[in-house]
């Protein structure tokens, strides 16, 4: 029997499909917004499980703003780091799929993608089977 696929689960592909672009992307634009699009959607949805296995309802929503605010509202303590880094996360959800004006950086992009890593293996570290 196959087991469900969590939003844990899809954080750490989309994380997994951020790193990978961002390490053979270099300076192209495309491949950079492509990969922040996904290191963006590796936090939302870490974010979500979290609040998820808190018990937490939250809304359908990208909004990075909305969803720190409902964990804070729930007692769910996320890392500050995604707070720091909010209003880059809420503009990488949809101005990087449809090639409005932001430019992605590497070192931004990689620097998300370590703290995510480091969020995402606390929240349940990966198993053999999982």
């Amino acid at each position: 029997m196959q087991r469900k696929v969590t939003l844990l689960d899809r954080a750490r592909t989309d994380l997994s499909v951020a790193k990978t672009l961002a390490e053979s992307a270099a300076s192209d634009e495309l491949h950079l917004d492509v990969a922040a699009y996904h290191i963006q959607q590796a936090v939302e949805k870490a974010v979500k499980f979290d609040m998820q296995m808190s018990g937490i309802k939250y809304n359908n929503t990208h909004d990075m703003d909305l969803l720190w605010n409902t964990a804070a509202n729930g007692g769910v303590v996320l890392p500050s780091w995604i707070y720091d880094n909010i209003d880059i996360l809420n503009s990488y959800a949809t101005k990087t799929r449809y090639g409005y004006d932001i430019v992605s950086s590497l070192r931004k992009i990689s620097q998300l993608v370590e703290f995510a890593q480091s969020y995402i293996s606390a929240l349940a570290p990966v198993t053999e089977d999982g």
